[in-house]
């Protein structure tokens, strides 16, 4: 079932934040292993709970409309590119959960929420903006 310009809210779902591991000013200079332990758990987690909210969905086609709105964990200021560069291994886990490739994801709109105790990713599929 493709997604068209205009299309109503199809799915919400709410993700841990990225870990500050995956954090790119942070991801250097960690040992391989356990920047590899924190990516695949973003992933796992991330498609188990896209799995399980999205049971009723069909496969989609074409552009799918993604909101990603980080609820950082505490007032610290940061940088949208970076919590999305750190969220990357969720959305591979969500893109594989609805059976599609991430880069069908467009347009993809990236916002700042109010923090919350301890942080939280919501994604909004098939949202326009």
């Amino acid at each position: 079932m493709p997604v068209s310009e205009g299309a109503a809210v199809m799915l919400t779902i709410e993700l841990p934040f990225p870990s500050s591991s995956l954090m790119p000013n942070r991801a250097a200079g960690q040992h391989w292993a356990s920047l590899h332990a924190a990516k695949r758990t973003a992933r796992d987690t991330a498609y188990a709970l896209t799995k399980q909210a999205a049971k009723a969905l069909k496969p989609m086609a074409g552009d799918v409309p993604l909101t990603l709105t980080f609820h950082a964990p505490d007032r610290r200021k940061r940088d949208r590119d970076n919590c999305l560069a750190a969220a990357k291994h969720q959305l591979d886990g969500v893109a594989l959960a609805l059976g599609i490739d991430d880069s069908q994801f467009e347009p993809l709109t990236v916002c700042r929420g109010e923090p919350v105790p301890g942080g939280r990713m919501v994604v909004t599929i098939g949202a326009t903006t």
